[in-house]
């Protein structure tokens, strides 16, 4: 016979008060009455899914076990001091909060936004370039490109492309954050890393569905020079390119074999290659979640959710693998917020899976 402190384990519940009766409570709500509260959800990110990455790098948790632990190291614009940023516990969330108090205020003014121009009155001080800016109305990112003259607190931004703002709002404009290294969540010590400042990708705070990503203007790269796998293998991502549209962007490439993911020199096109290039039809300006696996002729590149069978040939990922670029050019103009490698090609299932895990978290174009 079972007592009731047996049976509660058993389901995996906790008796508590609802009303002034007993009702059980699971880990993903209560049970009974309709009553579906929020505490208790768990965390579930790609390596949930898929174990055993060889090494992963994002703006939240690869896997419930991470949670709590680094995720990047950002470097403050104001002074060049850096500071780490982990991930939440139970939200697998990167801490936002505390990089945007470590950031810190540059400026704050009334302002209106046309397109690529933010005009402001009344700022309590000139602000800097890469600042990124919040304020009702904006589109996200936000952040500034370059100062035009302020004179009495009043002057113009060039920015990135905040939206239409015609009513001037209150604006806050924080000092910028750039990454100095993305930590490898795996625990494999793959950490990839940017030592020169006007190299390191700048996180935006807010960017898609008011989650923060990895802005890459045409100049920044993170890498690491000891990451060699072997096919088979799986890159995944999530990833938009917003720019320079006719000119290659490498999302993940290695500079020996070399092997990769890129965007192409053409419009809403992508190349697979590892020894020979594959097109495949990406729109740009657009999220998308790719699971691309490296496996031979048996090869297969899906795009949210959509698998191409492909053979991009059989070479390895070589020794050196940058994120955003090619060594020293090929640079990617967009933003990005998780990359992963496998050394295992994943399946079926696991793309979908995988796909539909980032859709859920992020936002992205299908739910996979």
């Amino acid at each position: 016979m079972f007592s009731s402190r047996k049976l509660v384990a058993l389901l995996g519940c906790w008796l508590i008060l609802v009303g002034g009766r007993v009702a059980f409570a699971a880990p993903g709500g209560l049970i009974g009455d309709g009553i579906i509260p929020t505490f208790g959800s768990t965390y579930t990110g790609p390596g949930d899914i898929v174990s055993g990455a060889t090494a992963w790098y994002g703006l939240r948790a690869y896997n419930a076990a991470y949670l709590g632990s680094k995720a990047i190291n950002v470097r403050r614009a104001s002074d060049n001091s850096t500071q780490d940023i982990n991930v939440l516990s139970p939200s697998g969330a990167l801490d936002i909060a505390t990089a945007n108090t470590f950031a810190g205020t540059d400026a704050t003014a009334s302002c209106t936004s046309a397109s690529t121009t933010v005009a402001c009155t009344g700022a309590s001080s000139t602000p800097h370039v890469g600042s990124t800016i919040t304020g009702t109305g904006y589109t996200q990112p936000c952040y500034v490109i370059s100062v035009g003259t302020f004179t009495a607190g009043a002057g113009n931004l060039t920015t990135n492309g905040c939206g239409t703002v015609s009513v001037a709002v209150s604006t806050t404009l924080q000092y910028g954050l750039y990454v100095t290294e993305a930590y490898d969540q795996t625990g494999n010590g793959n950490n990839i890393a940017q030592s020169t400042a006007a190299a390191q990708p700048q996180l935006a705070p807010a960017c898609l569905n008011a989650k923060p990503c990895l802005i890459f203007n045409g100049s920044y790269n993170l890498f690491i020079s000891s990451l060699a796998v072997s096919q088979p293998y799986t890159m995944s991502t999530v990833v938009i390119r917003t720019g320079a549209f006719t000119s290659v962007g490498e999302v993940g490439r290695s500079t020996t074999g070399p092997a990769f993911v890129r965007f192409s020199n053409a419009a809403n096109l992508m190349n697979q290659y590892a020894g020979t290039t594959i097109n495949l039809t990406v729109a740009d300006s657009s999220w998308h979640a790719i699971q691309a696996t490296f496996t031979g002729a048996s090869s297969e590149f899906n795009l949210d959710g959509t698998d191409t069978s492909t053979n991009p040939g059989t070479t390895a990922l070589g020794a050196r693998f940058d994120v955003g670029q090619f060594n020293s050019g090929e640079f990617m103009t967009g933003y990005l917020t998780e990359i992963g490698i496998w050394s295992s090609a994943f399946s079926s299932g696991n793309r979908t899976s995988v796909c539909h895990n980032q859709y859920t978290y992020w936002g992205t174009s299908t739910s996979c």
